[in-house]
């Protein structure tokens, strides 16, 4: 999945973050979907029955293209890609990604419990706070 996080319009203003980005070790995760109401997060609202299928979360991600070939046990496809021109209802949809990064220190405890930010970046935060699902069809959900 190659997105461009709400993060990248301050990348014109700052070329050390961007380097520093680029340079880092770096993992994210991507949603699709919401189905959970009252979190201020997403537009799933009740009744879910009617309000909360196939919600939309915090969208703050214009995803580009998604290379299939680099994942195939996700796609489920040996090759081939995914392109989306537009952004948001002309494009891909809502997508809300979360970015994680880590030293090249293996000692350093943003690299020794990189394993457990993912975790709670993916299954705590997201899934069980908020309420967001599915991955980018044709991706894994997380990913470095």
């Amino acid at each position: 999945v190659h997105c461009y996080f709400a993060v990248s319009h301050a990348w014109q203003n700052n070329l050390l973050f961007a380097i520093a980005l680029f340079v880092a070790n770096l993992s994210f995760c991507s949603w699709v979907s919401d189905r959970q109401a009252n979190d201020n997060n997403g537009n799933c609202a009740t009744p879910y029955d009617t309000n909360c299928v196939n919600a939309d979360p915090g969208d703050n991600t214009d995803l580009c293209y998604v290379d299939m070939e680099r994942n195939p046990e996700a796609a489920g496809v040996d090759g081939g890609f995914a392109i989306y021109p537009g952004d948001n209802n002309n494009g891909e949809g809502a997508v809300h990604c979360h970015g994680m990064a880590w030293t090249n220190d293996p000692r350093s405890p943003e690299s020794r419990y990189k394993g457990n930010n993912i975790f709670f970046v993916s299954m705590y935060d997201h899934l069980y706070t908020r309420g967001y699902v599915r991955n980018v069809p044709g991706a894994p959900m997380c990913g470095w």
